[in-house]
């Protein structure tokens, strides 16, 4: 018999880089724990990227 290893892959919070089992719990993070502006800066700057690179 073969052992097999499962593994789960955490969502990870883009602004603080914590991880989280389940989408309600990232979306509760972000909203209890960043501000808006936070989150509006963070798009913003990738947004910028994005543009940036082509």
């Amino acid at each position: 018999m073969t052992d097999t290893t499962a593994y789960l892959v955490l969502l990870e919070c883009p602004l603080c880089h914590h991880g989280y089992e389940h989408e309600d719990a990232l979306r509760d993070h972000l909203q209890v724990d960043h501000s808006r502006e936070d989150l509006a800066n963070f798009v913003v700057r990738a947004v910028e990227e994005r543009e940036s690179v082509g």
